[in-house]
């Protein structure tokens, strides 16, 4: 048996939505603030430990090490010592919540931490090869639909790992290049 909905039930039904959009919201901005404060915990333990040496050629290796223990990748755990690194012995729910304001999700932190612009849109070089054509568009259309959720990041890290396609792409026909140049040289005339 359905009944149906009187404006008065429409009434409580909006408000409830409005109650859950708050709740939701609030629950969002508090875990991307608890994030933040992780993330620089987590730069600020590796950074005061003694296995950390700033500029070791082994730190590749610590990194490696710990995230064989604990599944942090490597370049996450490099992106939170630099958090600390640039903002050393802070209390980390204090610098959450600036950098928040002034970035909003650990992403957009991430990215002012390299110099990035948060609201800049990457720029793809164009290849001439018709495959890598094909596969940049793939990638473009998985970076647009990743961007059209709004406040969700469903492909958090595939802005990075398209970069890395594209420029793999790039060197793969600098090395085609090269090959053909030195093919050229080798035959006599």
């Amino acid at each position: 048996m359905t009944t149906a909905i009187t404006v008065h039930d429409e009434e409580r039904i909006g408000h409830l939505a409005e109650e859950i959009q708050s709740i939701l919201s609030v629950a969002y901005e508090a875990s991307a603030r608890c994030m933040i404060a992780a993330k620089y915990m987590v730069g600020e333990a590796v950074a005061t430990n003694a296995l950390y040496r700033k500029y070791a050629k082994t730190q590749g290796t610590l990194y490696g090490e710990i995230f064989k223990q604990t599944s942090v990748r490597v370049e996450t755990l490099a992106d939170c010592v630099k958090l600390y690194e640039t903002h050393p012995r802070k209390n980390p729910k204090q610098l959450a919540d600036k950098l928040y304001i002034e970035h909003g999700s650990w992403r957009n932190v991430r990215l002012a931490l390299y110099g990035g612009d948060s609201n800049a849109v990457r720029k793809v070089e164009r290849s001439e090869c018709r495959h890598c054509k094909l596969v940049e568009e793939m990638l473009k259309r998985i970076r647009r639909f990743d961007h059209k959720e709004k406040g969700v990041d469903y492909f958090a890290g595939w802005d990075h790992a398209i970069d890395t396609v594209l420029i793999d792409l790039k060197n793969l026909h600098k090395k085609e290049d090269q090959i053909k140049l030195k093919d050229a040289d080798d035959v006599q005339i």
